[in-house]
């Protein structure tokens, strides 16, 4: 496929079949009186495997399209620069996804009313995500960059960890001035959205803004209802999943305001500062009933379907 690298998605599907076969076997091996295999151990020999068979290609591939001349020669430096920062970039990758996480996990603990995250809680990601630097650096220093020892690895995730906070410090401030710019509006338009034309009737009506409720350092949008004979609100609102991706969801919520089942998404939004639901792209959910709704903005003042 002419790729530079091959995709980490694909990479991630058969570490996980091949771990499981490693685990069943490797429960064979203690039976019969052999060593038993930490998780860690497991991975360890995942990443090795997967960093011989990287290099043993890339030796193959040389040999295959070596002719002597320095335009090829000049080709595979090329090549093999672009797989290193190939590879240092599935690395910082890894990175941002275990700064997201940690994210995730203060957001959760701040809505709890907790004062801190459980150290359980980082103990797993950590566990996890360390595993895939570990993996992911050998991949790196099998294409030529620097390997890097246990203690950096570990304060390279606690390097993630830490940038988690001042992004929630950050959030929290941009909802504060939210909350403050939407109570001092004297224009009710500017509050609320109107949905029309759904496909589940009672989920039709005005949405009117939340002062205090802020998801993603957006406003959330509710309207009191009842759906499936539970008696609760109607909310619009945003979402950022631990990929990174960022929605906008129409969800039904029980009575402690907690969304239980969504109806609809929109589709993958970058932007952060739009305190509005997009007007197109949404799609019914397993949750929703068809037609999809017509949504009024009061920004827009026009009727879109969405």
């Amino acid at each position: 496929k002419k790729q530079s690298a091959v995709p980490m998605d694909k990479i991630l599907e058969i570490r996980s079949e091949n771990r499981g076969l490693m685990q069943s076997l490797n429960r064979s091996v203690c039976r019969a009186g052999g060593q038993k295999l930490t998780d860690r151990e497991l991975d360890d020999h995942l990443a090795v495997a997967e960093a011989g068979a990287i290099e043993t290609a890339s030796k193959q591939f040389r040999l295959q399209s070596w002719d002597g001349s320095q335009n090829n020669s000049d080709q595979t430096s090329n090549d093999e620069q672009d797989n290193l920062e190939q590879r240092e970039a599935e690395f910082k990758d890894i990175f941002n996804k275990h700064r997201d996480e940690t994210l995730l996990l203060i957001k959760e603990s701040a809505e709890r009313g907790e004062e801190s995250v459980p150290m359980s809680k980082i103990a797993l990601i950590r566990a996890k995500n360390v595993a895939l630097m570990r993996a992911a650096n050998i991949l790196v220093f099998r294409a030529g960059g620097k390997q890097k020892t246990e203690s950096e690895l570990t304060n390279t995730v606690v390097e993630a960890e830490a940038a988690a906070t001042p992004l929630y410090i950050k959030e929290v401030e941009n909802a504060q001035k939210l909350a403050q710019s939407t109570s001092n509006s004297d224009n009710d338009t500017q509050s609320s959205i109107t949905v029309s034309g759904c496909g589940l009737s009672q989920a039709n009506g005005k949405y009117t803004r939340s002062v205090t409720e802020i998801r993603e350092g957006a406003p959330t949008y509710r309207k009191q209802g009842t759906s499936n004979h539970k008696t609760g609100s109607f909310m619009v609102y945003r979402k950022k999943t631990m990929g990174g991706s960022t929605y906008w969801l129409m969800s039904v919520s029980d009575n402690k305001g907690k969304p239980t089942q969504v109806l609809y998404k929109s589709s993958e939004t970058n932007s952060t500062d739009e305190c509005f639901p997009p007007i197109t792209g949404w799609v019914v959910t397993f949750g929703g009933i068809v037609p999809a709704p017509k949504l009024t903005c009061a920004c827009i003042q026009e009727v879109v379907t969405i």
